[in-house]
């Protein structure tokens, strides 16, 4: 699972915002595999507030050495923003020295 966070802040200050989806500008998706490619999330998704500011949403990518798109739209004071991120998942590599088990 990778976990996606935005935090919000007000004058370098964490502050909560009304809410925190998902969405790009035209409502289609909250996350797919690069700018064209299959949607991994849907729009409209919820993140969800862990402590003051901070939002996440864990998804299950269903590939990795490519990179996906995703939109966090905020609402906040009436207003509405879109911020685009960009995610590169990366392949698990784990190296184990066996030597040191021993």
């Amino acid at each position: 699972m990778t976990s996606l966070m935005i935090r919000t802040k007000i004058a370098g200050v964490l502050t909560d915002v009304t809410a925190v989806l998902l969405s790009d500008p035209s409502g289609s998706f909250g996350m797919r595999q690069g700018d064209t490619g299959p949607i991994v999330v849907a729009d409209g998704i919820v993140m969800t507030r862990i402590s003051p500011g901070t939002y996440t949403h864990s998804v299950e990518l269903p590939a990795t050495g490519v990179t996906y798109t995703w939109w966090a739209e905020i609402h906040y004071g009436g207003r509405t923003y879109h911020i685009e991120r960009q995610y590169y998942a990366r392949p698990v590599i784990e190296d184990v020295e066996l030597g040191e088990l021993d």
